[in-house]
């Protein structure tokens, strides 16, 4: 937690000028007093790595890139391909909080997190019975919330690596259009994995400024009609993180 007020040096020496005094404090002590800066959560000694007090949480926002590694849509009665390129590079922001719980030099905790990436106009080729082949027009936009365990570890005074782990809920709205017209759409909700990493370096007090990497794996179910959709994920995006 944050403190404010003095330290015990400080007080004993205002409480000796108070006596000395008859009782007022210098006007000049007062203001300085009260001027003391408060002491951080994330605290750091002169030398040495830096230590996270336990039971605080530290905010972390992210924004970047990511990449479908691969996609496959089961759709029954026809086979849908993705072109390779179309979920190269897809934008992904997102944020969340990591709480520690345990450990000094090597410390532990919980995160929970979420990120959203979207894709408009990704082509893909539908073969249905006779092998016929339709070019159709797709839609995306998937919400993953994910979390699990964490761990930290300072390097020094300015610099700190984590990473973290566990299950992931995604939220898929579906949408695709073929060449005449046809439209189908859907949303679905399915479950899978996720493991990240990340590291970070100090620019202000209290505020990091980092790259990370995430890769997930999730399967959502959207309907019979469209069928299940399963993709692995990479993101490598840009991170800030604050102490509160």
């Amino acid at each position: 937690m944050h403190g404010r007020g003095a330290t015990l040096p400080t007080l004993l020496l205002l409480l000796s000028s108070c006596a000395a005094t008859g009782g007022a404090l210098p006007e000049a002590e007062l203001r300085a007093l009260a001027q003391e800066p408060a002491k951080p959560r994330w605290t750091s000694p002169n030398s040495g790595p830096r230590h996270w007090e336990r039971g605080t949480v530290a905010m972390q926002g992210f924004f970047g890139a990511a990449s479908m590694e691969d996609v496959t849509l089961d759709q029954d009665g026809a086979d849908l391909e993705f072109e390779a390129e179309e979920f190269d590079l897809l934008p992904v922001i997102g944020g969340g909080g990591q709480w520690k719980f345990w450990g000094e030099r090597v410390h532990w905790g919980l995160e929970l997190m979420f990120s959203m990436s979207w894709r408009t106009n990704a082509i893909a080729f539908a073969t249905g019975g006779g092998g016929a082949v339709v070019a159709v027009d797709v839609d995306t936009l998937m919400v993953d919330v994910f979390g699990g365990p964490f761990v930290n570890v300072f390097l020094g005074r300015d610099t700190r690596v984590y990473a973290g782990a566990g299950p992931t809920i995604q939220f898929l709205d579906y949408e695709q259009q073929d060449e005449f017209g046809n439209e189908l759409d859907s949303t679905g909700l399915g479950f899978g994995w996720y493991a990240r990493t990340g590291i970070e370096f100090l620019l202000l007090e209290d505020t990091w400024l980092g790259l990370g990497v995430r890769s997930s794996d999730a399967r959502v179910d959207l309907g019979s009609q469209i069928g299940d959709f399963d993709v692995e994920t990479l993101q490598a995006v840009i991170t800030v993180t604050t102490a509160f």
